[in-house]
């Protein structure tokens, strides 16, 4: 049986608060990079996983806190990093692992913008953009990102960014 475009959301929804909830809880383990990935099942985790992704220095200069809260599916920076001073946008920034990393890219001259559709997964990202030590530079918007919203005006981007989530939204073309 299909579900409809509300039932999808909804199903998202539901999971992906889940997820937030697992991970404020065990964020203080210690990371076992044999367990697999509360996301997706795969290991490995972590910081593991964020080195898998070519991740780099940036493994080590976030807290442990941060890689154990993350679902990453890829890593947005491969292309390339973001440069002092510019905004950059993410869409489904999750656990907010990603807008840390580009906030120390922009600096505090620059700005970073997290937009998700879960309230509980924006409740991680700014607890983790607070151990990063970003969070004076770093915007969170609890808002949907299919194709109609938020309303991003043109040119207010320099880089727009996302980790797998527009697989999530009901609109993609």
């Amino acid at each position: 049986m299909a579900l409809s475009r509300m039932g999808v959301h909804s199903a998202t929804q539901a999971r992906f608060t889940e997820l937030a909830q697992s991970q404020l809880r065990v964020v203080d383990k210690p990371e076992d990079p044999s367990e697999p990935c509360l996301c997706c099942g795969i290991a490995p985790r972590g910081r593991c996983r964020a080195r898998v992704l070519g991740y780099g220095s940036y493994t080590e200069t976030l807290p442990e806190s941060i890689w154990r809260a993350t679902c990453s599916a890829g890593n947005p920076f491969a292309l390339g990093a973001a440069n002092p001073s510019e905004t950059v946008v993410d869409l489904g920034c999750g656990s907010g692992v990603d807008v840390c990393i580009a906030a120390l890219m922009v600096g505090p001259s620059g700005r970073v913008v997290g937009i998700d559709a879960n309230a509980s997964m924006l409740e991680v990202a700014r607890a983790n953009a607070e151990a990063a030590g970003v969070s004076q530079w770093v915007e969170f918007i609890h808002a949907p990102f299919d194709a109609d919203s938020p309303d991003i005006p043109e040119g207010v981007a320099d880089v727009v960014i996302s980790n797998g989530a527009l697989n999530l939204a009901s609109r993609r073309m």
